[in-house]
């Protein structure tokens, strides 16, 4: 490979056809042919869809455009690229409030059950995700929303699961078994970071005034311990109540009532689907 050869790649690419890149370079059609061939040979990856009219790039052919236009060390880098496709890996998202932590026992098991898959991890807020999710760059990402991504399925994993209010054990809030704004007084807040919860958190106060300005976690080990240290109170699923118990943090449900809903997002891709299934076969049975 030479910077010649992926000249000419970049020109194809960037016109759709082989014929129109060698006039712009004033060599035949055939030598440009042969260009992409030997090119496509030495990584062992198909570059470009010949059978559409404008030719169009694979994914391996984008990945291989963004590390030339990057200035990158191309061979080495993308080698290691179209190595690591082949490997047998799994990348999943998990966006705030939806933690890691929520799905821990899932994660084990699957790596247990699946020694040879290497599993990475990504946590983030639910924007982050979502752009990870948009570039293609995750096989799973459990999000709190619902969202049309063309190369990703769609899947609702948990429907409607309820929010409630929890403040460590012992603390006198009510007798009652729902909590209303109007009950929380002056308490503290911590919400949680991903903005599609702060949202339901506003509707549900309506046109109450905060009287003091809430805090944000981002995942339910650091709500526990802010609450454990002191802090006045927290928004939490009503699904994390066992692990809420643990460390005696009380939970009340809310009035009016706060629903959220989780979905999977699985990259279609047809190389991945075989790796990604096992993974939401243990996600549908904690859940359903």
């Amino acid at each position: 490979m030479t910077d010649k050869d992926l000249e000419i790649f970049r020109l194809v690419a960037e016109l759709g056809s082989n014929s129109e890149a060698a006039r712009r370079l004033g060599i035949s059609q055939s030598s440009v042919s042969r260009t992409i061939t030997a090119l496509e040979n030495e990584f062992g990856t198909k570059l470009l869809n010949r059978d559409t009219i404008p030719i169009t790039l694979t994914s391996n052919g984008i990945v291989l455009v963004n590390f030339i236009d990057d200035g990158m060390s191309i061979k080495q880098r993308f080698k290691r690229y179209i190595e690591e496709q082949s490997m047998k890996q799994l990348k999943i998202g998990f966006s705030f409030p939806v933690s890691c932590s929520m799905f821990s026992n899932e994660l084990s098991k699957f790596k247990q059950n699946e020694p040879s898959i290497i599993m990475k991890t990504y946590s983030g807020d639910n924007i982050q995700i979502r752009d990870m999710v948009a570039k293609g760059e995750l096989d799973v990402a459990l999000l709190p929303d619902k969202i049309n991504f063309c190369d990703y399925r769609t899947t609702p994993l948990i429907e409607n699961f309820e929010w409630g209010l929890v403040v460590p054990g012992g603390v006198p809030l009510t007798d009652r078994h729902f909590v209303c704004p109007e009950e929380i007084g002056r308490l503290p807040l911590l919400i949680p970071v991903d903005m599609s919860s702060h949202k339901a958190v506003e509707q549900w106060f309506g046109d109450q005034e905060r009287i003091q300005l809430s805090d944000t976690y981002n995942s339910i080990e650091t709500l526990t311990e802010l609450l454990t240290n002191g802090y006045g109170a927290g928004f939490a699923p009503r699904v994390y109540i066992a692990h809420l118990e643990r460390y005696n943090i009380a939970f009340y449900l809310l009035s009016p009532k706060i629903f959220t809903s989780i979905y999977i997002y699985t990259n279609t891709r047809d190389d991945r689907m075989k790796i990604i299934e096992p993974f939401l076969e243990l996600l549908y049975l904690k859940f359903r």
